[in-house]
């Protein structure tokens, strides 16, 4: 068990929890047990929470931060899965969950109303984040189990879900073309990446997988055994030959310290913060089953 490893790995394995602690080598992001921090113990960036029914969740940080300590937070969200209960709160040290933490989502969610009201282009933007910020703080209360009152919202929510549902479509399109771009502009880069070298590759195109020094490694930092890969393309060509998605429940498939959440009848693996197409699988297919 490694506990110095790369920036970008130090947050999915604080995310999976498969070891106690683990830090990059400048020593500026690391976690202990269920907390990770940017620079010191004086700024925790999230924690592993978990409220008196057994529930779990995530509360990640809104305190104000250097560009430095930005990057890590950022890191640090993209390592969480999409499925997982987030709180965004202005967590420190000896946060507990409570009044303050209600006021300041009241705060926020009326921030965004002014904002819709006023603006002209960003509207429809401004709406979803109130939106979606009345939802997180009716989460929030429900699992920590408070009695503050939520302020209803002063929008339209048959508008917002309207216009979220065609930005939506609409920035599909444009994440579609704009990855289609990155991967042209970045296809030097790609190609370094993929013979094993070290290149700067954006974070917008599809997860990439190569096999170096007996691991299989992701574009996205993470790493895990050759065998445990093999055991991974096996599921993934049973789903793709039986054409039906395969969901974790109950039965795991694990890769080093990660496991598979779930599968897509295309072969699509999603593992944590990743979103592996099966395009790039299939380019290490070979090796995998000649190693």
């Amino acid at each position: 068990m490694r506990h110095v490893v790369d920036t970008s790995e130090v947050p999915h394995l604080w995310t999976h929890q498969s070891q106690s602690d683990a830090r990059n080598s400048q020593g500026n992001l690391f976690f202990e047990q269920r907390t990770i921090y940017s620079y010191g113990h004086h700024f925790p960036i999230a924690q592993h929470v978990m409220n008196k029914r057994g529930e779990k969740a995530v509360v990640i940080t809104t305190c104000g931060y250097s560009s430095t300590t930005a990057g890590h937070i950022s890191t640090v969200k993209m390592a969480i899965p999409d499925d997982v209960l987030t709180f965004h709160v202005d967590f420190t040290n000896h946060w507990q969950a409570g009044k303050t933490d209600v006021e300041e989502y009241n705060r926020r969610i009326a921030e965004h109303e002014v904002k819709a009201a006023r603006a002209r282009k960003r509207a429809d933007w401004d709406l979803r984040q109130a939106s979606e910020l009345h939802t997180e703080a009716l989460a929030f209360c429900k699992f920590y189990g408070l009695r503050f009152k939520v302020n209803n919202l002063r929008t339209d929510l048959a508008t917002v879900k309207a216009a979220a549902a065609k930005d939506s479509a609409k920035k599909a399109k444009e994440t579609k073309l704009a990855k289609a771009k990155q991967e042209q502009e970045y296809a030097d880069a790609i190609a370094a990446w993929l013979r094993g070298e070290y290149a700067h590759l954006p974070y917008g195109i599809d997860t990439l997988l190569r096999v170096k020094d007996g691991e299989v490694e992701t574009s996205r930092g993470a790493r895990f055994p050759v065998d445990h890969a093999r055991r991974g393309l096996v599921l993934v060509e049973a789903v793709r030959a039986k054409g039906e998605p395969w969901q974790r429940n109950g039965h795991t498939c694990h890769l080093g310290h990660y496991q598979i959440d779930r599968i897509e009848a295309n072969g699509t693996v999603h593992a944590g913060c990743h979103v592996v197409p099966w395009k790039s699988i299939e380019r290490i297919r070979e090796q995998l089953l000649s190693a």
